[in-house]
């Protein structure tokens, strides 16, 4: 997996508004839009549970091991976060090839 490539990536959509994350990334599942959740490895156990039941649910990919959260932070411009969500096809399949 290429780390730098990924966060670029992800950069790229959180600067296309097409990345979501916070209390949103709930209430996204049901809308369908989702399709790919990146968890940080170091999030809180109980949470990190229920966003991965939310994502097998729901069908949606996700990936739980490669990011910490600062790594997450550092590549969205952000402070902290925890869990994104990507909703636009072509940055998935972006994203995806890297995986």
């Amino acid at each position: 997996m290429d780390h730098n490539k990924v966060q670029k990536a992800l950069g790229l959509a959180k600067g296309s508004n097409k990345l979501i994350y916070g209390y949103r990334l709930f209430s996204a599942f049901a809308t369908m839009k989702l399709r790919l959740v990146i968890i940080a490895h170091d999030m809180g156990p109980s949470q990190k549970e229920k966003l991965i039941n939310q994502c097998l649910h729901y069908k949606v990919p996700y990936d739980a091991t490669n990011f910490s959260r600062e790594e997450l932070a550092h590549a969205t411009g952000m402070k902290t976060l925890v869990a994104v969500g990507v909703e636009d096809e072509n940055i998935y399949q972006l994203i995806k090839k890297y995986f």
